[in-house]
């Protein structure tokens, strides 16, 4: 499957899981998923609450049918998420962070 359409059929899942047993910073699925618009179910392990804050679902049993029986729940939380990885995680807004963190080092 092409990215393109791993893409396309993130964009049409419902939800996606980030289940961790373990602390995973950096993971490619919480950050594809947030771009995506998938609303996305995690553990609180590592770094899935730093990316996600408020706009992910952290009890899985009760989220889960929630998530399934409504339709308008799974589309605002998709639209969220992607409004938050824009926010955080666009190209513009790491290079805005990266200027400052140089800015800080020449200040000093």
């Amino acid at each position: 499957m092409s990215e393109l359409e791993f893409d396309e059929k993130m964009q049409e899942s419902m939800f996606t899981f980030a289940i961790y047993t373990e602390p995973v910073w950096g993971s490619s699925i919480i950050t594809r998923a947030m771009m995506n618009g998938t609303p996305v179910i995690a553990t609180s392990l590592g770094g899935s609450s730093e990316y996600l804050g408020d706009t992910g679902i952290y009890a899985i049993a009760v989220v889960i049918r929630s998530l399934l029986e409504n339709s308008r729940l799974r589309e605002d939380l998709g639209k969220r998420v992607r409004q938050r990885a824009l926010q955080y995680l666009s190209w513009d807004a790491i290079a805005e962070k990266t200027i400052r963190i140089y800015q800080s080092v020449l200040d000093t």
